[in-house]
């Protein structure tokens, strides 16, 4: 997987109440989340299947953090942003600065052009994905 290079296995992580759901959650963006492990099925981190809303609707991504809470990678896997503008948050010239970023301690830019599709996935990486890993890891 993109979201984390290197995993060797991905199991599903009870709990976390599916889309339709009416059940409420602390973290209510993320959809889904995997436990990561090594080729010695030990767990190295998690990824979690986050949604957030962008300018035309919906976006979907998902992200590697490992247990250092670290984003090991990220990708998105739905969106309907506008081709050419929109869609540049799908590039790895706009994915990349979020690998390697520690949980809560990273600035990230915004795509000009594109500002509310990519700062919402901004918004979302820091308040879903890194806060929830953050939760997790006990800080």
């Amino acid at each position: 997987s993109k979201a984390f290079p290197g995993a060797a296995d991905f199991s599903i992580v009870p709990g976390i109440p599916d889309e339709d759901s009416t059940e409420k959650m602390e973290h209510s963006n993320i959809i889904q989340e995997y436990a990561v492990f090594d080729s010695n099925r030990e767990s190295i981190g998690s990824v979690l299947l986050v949604k957030t809303q962008g300018y035309q609707g919906e976006i979907k991504y998902l992200i590697g953090i490992n247990n250092a809470g670290v984003v090991e990678g990220i990708t998105i896997v739905e969106h309907s942003e506008t081709p050419g503008i929109g869609t540049a948050i799908t590039e790895e010239s706009f994915l990349s600065q979020f690998r390697g970023s520690q949980a809560g301690h990273a600035e990230y830019d915004a795509i000009t052009g594109a500002t509310i599709s990519s700062t919402a996935v901004i918004s979302s990486v820091r308040n879903d994905a890194l806060e929830r890993t953050a939760a997790l890891m006990g800080e």
